[in-house]
């Protein structure tokens, strides 16, 4: 980014680097579709730099643009106009850079390496069976572009966050009690909050597609272990919602989860990857958030072994009960996985069917690189997934249990993710 300085790169990229070669790891790589075409260039220069000295042996995959679908939501906040929305979509920008880059890195050699741009829960608003597609956000009719073109080798990916689910309610009769909202956020059965998102996007990509086993990876899944100014749903109210105990109990789950997000009466391929975020707290937009396994990079023990006890998470609700965690109505999931809520976000939009061979799932532990416009992210990420052992096999014991801290907070996030996160390429961390 143009505010860490460009002194410290170098060496704080060979220490990344040396740190994914001497554990085996696997890397996905970002670069930014944005507002600004010099941006991009920029960003996409120095990810051929990085994911050269990585080398395509760690090398995960490359995400071409992050979240495009919010940009005419936080507008002020990334430096969107109207000028910008319309060349990003009716003007084609953001379907011609990503062939553009994609041609780049084929001819680097890297052909083979899967390809990806990144969404958030807004991708699943609009109808029930396509993503969100509005002169805005033309998410449907990009996604089908990509996947038309470049088949299988293309992978769905999205991040999902129950934290800032804004149909959590509280419990009734109570001002600051939620038991039924962290029931429904904390749990991982298929009807459970995550899962159940993730389930609404397995069917929109089948839909999409024609493929039920089409890749899906989730980039990025995570709680915060503090309240941040950054929710603003009323569980803010709500002590117990945003505390060290929860934290805790949701990356337990998350480490136990086995991925399903169906039952067996109507079986969903789950996604593939699944990326705890994060490594570190880090800042949104000014805003503090409390998401990272440690506070800092200086830490020398991760939130999860301080001296805190998970949770019991509490009983889900019947529906004779009282009341439930999510306001009624609601589908299961995110903010923006229920059409019910969205209605005038609804477009009427032609599907493209694509039906490609199934991929079997596998896991490994890897970190995620994410280089959004003029920044980059480390993501610490605990991926579990079904299938091949090959990957998991290739890291040690020792690190499985241990995350990296690499680099400090610093500065604020440019055009390209709500969610994204800022670091800084200090050597010393």
């Amino acid at each position: 980014a143009p505010e860490w300085p460009e002194e410290h790169r170098a060496f704080a990229w060979q220490n990344l680097v040396k740190y994914i070669h001497r554990n085996q790891m696997k890397v996905l790589l970002g670069t930014s579709i944005g507002c600004f075409e010099d941006y991009d260039k920029q960003a996409w220069e120095w990810t051929k730099e990085l994911l050269q000295m990585i080398g395509k042996d760690h090398l995960m995959g490359l995400a071409i643009g992050n979240e495009l679908e919010i940009f005419h939501r936080f507008r002020e906040e990334l430096n969107v106009d109207d000028a910008c929305l319309e060349r990003l979509w009716d003007g084609n920008y953001a379907w011609n850079w990503f062939q553009e880059v994609a041609a780049e890195f084929d001819a680097l050699g890297y052909a083979d390496i899967p390809i990806t741009s990144v969404f958030g829960g807004l991708a699943l608003a609009g109808n029930t069976s396509t993503f969100y597609d509005i002169p805005e956000a033309r998410v449907n009719t990009f996604l089908s572009q990509v996947a038309s073109k470049y088949q299988d080798r293309f992978v769905f990916c999205f991040n999902f966050y129950p934290y800032f689910d804004p149909f959590l309610k509280l419990d009734n009769h109570t001002e600051d009690e939620c038991k039924g909202a962290l029931a429904d956020s904390l749990c991982w059965d298929h009807d459970c909050n995550l899962p159940a998102t993730t389930a609404v996007a397995r069917r929109k990509i089948t839909n999409l597609t024609g493929n039920p086993n089409w890749r899906m990876w989730l980039g990025e899944v995570g709680w915060s272990s503090r309240y941040t100014h950054s929710l603003e749903s009323v569980m803010k109210k709500c002590t117990q919602f945003s505390s060290p105990e929860t934290f805790l109990t949701y990356y337990k789950g998350f480490l136990g989860w086995d991925l399903s997000i169906s039952n067996a009466s109507d079986p969903l391929t789950p996604p593939e990857h699944v990326f705890w975020f994060t490594m570190r707290d880090s800042y949104v937009f000014g805003i503090l958030e409390f998401f990272g396994l440690v506070s800092n990079c200086d830490d020398l023990y991760c939130k999860t072994v301080q001296d805190v006890s998970a949770l019991v998470i509490p009983q889900r609700p019947t529906p004779d009960d009282l009341p439930r965690g999510r306001a009624l109505g609601a589908a299961p999931g995110h903010l923006f996985a229920a059409a019910a809520h969205l209605q005038s976000a609804e477009r009427s939009v032609q599907q493209h069917p694509l039906r490609q061979s199934g991929v079997a799932a596998f896991g490994a532990v890897l970190i995620l690189v994410s280089i959004i416009p003029f920044m980059i992210s480390a993501f610490a990420a605990r991926i579990r997934g079904r299938g091949s052992e090959s990957a998991m096999q290739k890291v040690p014991g020792n690190v499985k249990s241990q995350l990296p801290s690499i680099w400090k907070d610093a500065g604020e996030t440019s055009p390209g993710s709500l969610r994204a996160r800022v670091g800084s390429p200090l050597a010393d961390c």
